[in-house]
């Protein structure tokens, strides 16, 4: 991927994500998540747009177990949209109440900031 040799973090975001959007199975889904590990493990951690677009492709790719290990090396608090992903891998591994927690946690974090808004 030249566009990473030379540290071109957004055509290789947009590349990934029409890659992402274009990928109709989960087998199509598998190819464009190897893709991503040829991206510098910093641009991962703490790009937000390529964090959202990971973890939507590993949940294409059906890949539970991958989708939890990467998550847990993000930093807390998870996005909402990070958390849900989190909450599905749980799901699929079979850990429902871990699952369970994840949403209730995700409703509680949400709440505060919909009661502002109409106040």
């Amino acid at each position: 991927m030249a566009l990473v040799d030379t540290d071109r973090m957004a055509p290789a975001a947009r590349l990934l994500e029409g890659l992402v959007h274009q990928a109709s199975t989960h087998q199509q889904a598998e190819q464009v998540a190897e893709l991503f590990g040829l991206l510098p493990e910093g641009w991962l951690r703490q790009e937000v747009s390529l964090q959202r677009l990971y973890a939507a492709v590993l949940c294409r790719s059906r890949r539970s177990g991958a989708l939890l290990a990467y998550l847990d090396m993000l930093s807390l608090p998870l996005s909402p949209a990070l958390g849900t992903y989190r909450a599905w891998a749980l799901l699929r591994e079979g850990r429902h109440q871990e699952a369970l927690d994840q949403l209730e946690a995700l409703d509680v974090a949400r709440s505060p900031s919909v009661l502002e808004e109409h106040t």
